[in-house]
């Protein structure tokens, strides 16, 4: 560690130091399992930052071990989340110009080092003393640097990594293949042509349960609104789980017609169908591996689906075994989705396709 002083700006220069910041559920996490485990995979020479880690992140030293080495071997440890190579840590923080003149120079060396192409500035603002924004603040910086490269806000060569803290700023970078965790997971291309229709919840836990799965998974969500309460009922769901605004992917939709745009083929779910699973798993393999939408028709707490709308339906199947009680309305659907979700990677690996790939992979 090299210490400066500029214009009575003290910062300090790292070396072989990383920022590594944690799962939710690992933020309170010993340093003794920490310590445990990176000598583990080898690290001997293993020294954390106290002073400078805080819940749910941590700042490591292991000497002579460079980046993308570390990062490698760190990727490893499922309770790890980001990883950030720290350079400098700046003890005025209120000096913008010394954070724009940091980070340029560090951006300059790693165009030269990695041949970086794109880049885009990440800010974590954790004091809220601070005068800019999280939002301000990357702009300023990445304002500075665009000089230096092109901004790409989706896939960049590189992060520069700012965190604001109540007395110091710590910048670093990540390259953007190790930047973020990369998790098996659903290919959107299946949960976009996927389209649940509602009719008429009654109850608030209800509306909130159905927007959260909503939020959550990414599907449209259209609540049929029969008897002119789903508006209220939703405002007050959207209140109740602090949203200002709705999800885009929920709407209020006041006829049948509106419900069911757009949908190729529609199947209503009740437990007083005869067809199961395994029709439901073989329809919609074979309809979303086509490229075609499908529209599950759900009741609500209390009714199943109306004659009206199960008249253009295609299909009815019933979900689990015959107890002869119905599921509540948001189990129906996420156990449809499991059910619609292995039908589609069944079918794409009787095709040559394997689970695990790039398109069913996400990066966060």
């Amino acid at each position: 560690m090299e210490k400066y002083e500029i214009n009575k700006t003290t910062f300090e220069k790292f070396r072989d130091t990383y920022i590594v910041t944690l799962e939710p559920y690992a933020k309170r996490i010993s340093w003794d399992i920490l310590y445990r485990d990176f000598r583990l995979l080898g690290f001997k020479d293993v020294e954390i930052l106290k002073d400078l880690s805080r819940e749910g992140e941590i700042v490591v030293r292991v000497e002579g071990v460079d980046y993308v080495t570390f990062s490698v071997y760190v990727r490893a440890l499922h309770y790890v989340s980001h990883i950030f190579e720290l350079v400098y840590v700046l003890h005025d923080i209120y000096s913008i110009d010394m954070l724009k003149k940091l980070s340029r120079e560090l951006l300059s060396s790693l165009v030269e080092r990695y041949s970086i192409k794109t880049f885009r500035v990440t800010v974590k603002r954790v004091s809220k003393h601070y005068p800019l924004t999280s939002v301000e603040l990357a702009k300023e910086v990445g304002s500075e640097l665009s000089s230096i490269c092109k901004v790409d806000l989706e896939r960049a060569d590189c992060h520069i990594y700012l965190e604001v803290r109540r007395n110091v700023v710590l910048i670093g970078y990540s390259l953007g293949r190790y930047v973020s965790k990369v998790r098996e997971c659903v290919p959107m291309d299946v949960i976009d042509r996927l389209i649940v229709v509602v009719d008429d919840p009654q109850t608030l836990y209800e509306v909130m349960d159905l927007v959260q799965v909503s939020r959550a998974l990414r599907i449209k969500l259209r609540i049929f609104d029969r008897r002119g309460r789903a508006q209220d009922l939703t405002r007050l769901a959207l209140k109740k789980l602090g949203l200002n605004l709705s999800p885009e992917t929920v709407s209020i939709c006041g006829n049948v017609e509106m419900c069911l745009r757009g949908c190729d083929i529609i199947i209503v779910l009740s437990q007083y169908a005869s067809l199961g699973e395994t029709f439901l798993l073989e329809v919609a393999g074979r309809i979303l591996s086509r490229g075609r939408s499908l529209c599950l028709v759900l009741g609500n707490e209390l009714y199943d689906p109306e004659m009206d709308i199960r008249d253009l339906a295609h299909y009815e199947v019933r979900l689990g075994p015959c107890t002869g009680q119905a599921m509540r309305s948001v189990n129906a659907l996420t156990y449809a989705v499991g059910v619609i979700v292995a039908s589609y990677i069944t079918s794409k690996a009787n095709v040559g396709h394997r689970y695990g790939q790039s398109e069913v992979s996400c990066y966060t």
